[in-house]
């Protein structure tokens, strides 16, 4: 248990469950991909809350400027949302005033998924997390939390993440105080991690786990908004 109940970030990674009472894009003639989760606002102290009225957008890699579905998550959170065709590469972004921009970078998809949780952070949190108590990160850097998952998308722990190029601080959750740890090695129970300081045009992130393989993970680095991500097998 954390000394401090300090921002639980990917709470809502893996929530795909009820998802009545959504605001759901128009319907999609032809073959389509339900895309569904939970957005948490993330908080300074206790945990996250249900971020309602977030608009979450879905965007191929290879078109950054025409949504291919979007909708705005419910009173709870949740949303789901649907693409055209029966395989996506891409990404989410989330969008709600008075937050930083949110992008989660999803592995190709052949098949629905219920596990496209959103993590909205204010921007003074995310300036904090930033900042020279946690991520000692300049402006016009990239930001990215991941989540290190095994082939169910359960959280791997002990997994060590590294990125090229290299980010200037790495963090795991944190068992103390502050909820970002930048001296400890590997993740917790919670397969999460930091990585502050990114730049170049896109990053590769490595994980590696005593009896895990994972893919290497490349994902666009977009300077001053929160990006979001899960390593798989």
């Amino acid at each position: 248990m954390k000394s401090s109940a300090f921002l639980a970030i990917f709470l809502f990674a893996a929530c795909g469950d009820d998802l009545k009472g959504q605001t759901v894009d128009a319907a999609v003639n032809g073959p389509s991909l339900k895309i569904s989760g939970t957005a948490g606002q993330q908080m300074a102290a206790g945990a996250p809350a249900p971020a309602a009225m977030v608009l979450v957008q879905a965007f191929a890699n290879d078109d950054e400027t025409t949504a291919l579905g979007e909708a705005t998550t419910g009173a709870d959170g949740k949303y789901s949302l649907t693409v055209p065709g029966t395989e996506f590469d891409g990404y989410l972004k989330a969008t709600k005033d008075g937050n930083v921009d949110t992008y989660l970078s999803l592995p190709r998809l052949t098949a629905d998924f219920a596990s496209a949780g959103i993590n909205e952070i204010d921007v003074n949190l995310f300036a904090f997390l930033r900042g020279p108590t946690i991520g000692m990160q300049a402006t016009g850097q990239g930001t990215v939390a991941l989540e290190v998952v095994d082939a169910t998308l359960a959280p791997v722990a002990g997994a060590a993440v590294t990125s090229d190029p290299a980010a200037t601080h790495v963090g795991y959750s944190s068992t103390g105080a502050l909820p970002i740890d930048i001296t400890a090695t590997e993740s917790l129970a919670d397969g999460r991690a930091f990585l502050f300081g990114v730049t170049g045009a896109a990053v590769t992130i490595t994980a590696t786990a005593t009896g895990h393989t994972f893919k290497p993970t490349t994902l666009k680095v977009r300077a001053d908004v929160f990006t979001t991500t899960f390593v798989t097998p």
